[in-house]
């Protein structure tokens, strides 16, 4: 794939993982990816949507200009899927590329990329629903078509070879992070509310069974009486009872839901170590 630059790249950005039930984090990279590429002068991003009576959570507000389809999103993905239209090229302003950030692949008979995060429902069937693997199934031969495809490390694009992709299609590019500061102050008003005295865990995510928060559980409350309470920040996901998850803690657990930025950033300030036992991610 070769586009002569002597004009700003335009790129048609997929964007509808913001609307989803639980966007979670390709919604996240999606929408930093794009402020990131509309903040140069080189590139014009244009977000890519299903039909929507109401905008994204003010967090997925990726701030570039968006244009939607006239279908709302089941249909959009099922006929992009089996009948390869409608076609977003016009829809997207004739743009120089489009970028399946995750979830669907946009029908284009332009230059294509696709982004592939992980293949976790291949690893580990049990953690994805009967629905959720045909939907990862068919966005995986929908990416197939792709020019290129993007994943953000190399165990993935082991994964993709091993799917049948060839090496020259895939390109790993890992992910970016945004510096970000903690309202000290909020921290303590966070572990003053919830009585944290001692020492705090936090896991930070979607509530779903590739987390593993039932191990991790298991592992806290086997350090004793001692052991550090277990925040638990983030939305809960499908096929994941958190009640059971984190009943060996007894009342060393706290679940706060879905929180905003500032929030989340700051129990990152007021933990005093991150837990990350996925499965795969």
């Amino acid at each position: 794939m070769s586009i002569p630059v002597t004009s700003p790249i335009r790129v048609a950005h997929l964007l509808e993982q913001c609307w989803h039930r639980v966007p979670g984090g390709t919604a996240v990279a999606a929408v930093g990816l794009a402020r990131a590429l509309h903040a140069r002068p080189d590139v014009e991003v244009t977000g890519l949507t299903a039909r929507h009576r109401t905008g994204p959570p003010g967090h997925l507000d990726a701030g570039v200009p968006t244009v939607e389809s006239r279908l709302p999103r089941a249909v959009l993905y099922e006929s992009w899927h089996r009948l390869h239209r409608p076609v977003v090229d016009r829809l997207a302003g004739q743009p120089d590329l489009v970028h399946a950030t995750g979830g669907a692949v946009p029908a284009t008979d332009l230059p294509l990329v696709a982004t592939i995060h992980d293949l976790a429902w291949r690893r580990h069937p049990e953690v994805a629903t009967l629905r959720g693997h045909r939907m990862f199934e068919a966005w995986l031969s929908d990416s197939r078509r792709a020019d290129r495809v993007v994943c953000p490390s190399e165990a993935t694009r082991r994964d993709l070879l091993e799917a049948g992709f060839p090496e020259h299609q895939v390109v790993v590019v890992p992910l970016g992070a945004d510096p970000v500061s903690a309202d000290p102050e909020l921290a303590a008003r966070l572990r003053a509310r919830h009585g944290l005295d001692g020492p705090v865990a936090l896991w930070v995510g979607t509530v779903e069974p590739r987390k593993n928060l039932p191990v991790l559980a298991r592992a806290l409350a086997s350090l004793g009486l001692d052991g550090p309470t277990l925040v638990v920040v983030g939305p809960t996901g499908w096929r994941e009872d958190l009640s059971a998850a984190v009943a060996p803690l007894g009342e060393r657990v706290v679940v706060t839901g879905p929180v905003d930025e500032a929030v989340k950033h700051a129990w990152f300030d007021a933990a005093d170590v991150f837990c990350f036992p996925s499965l795969l991610e």
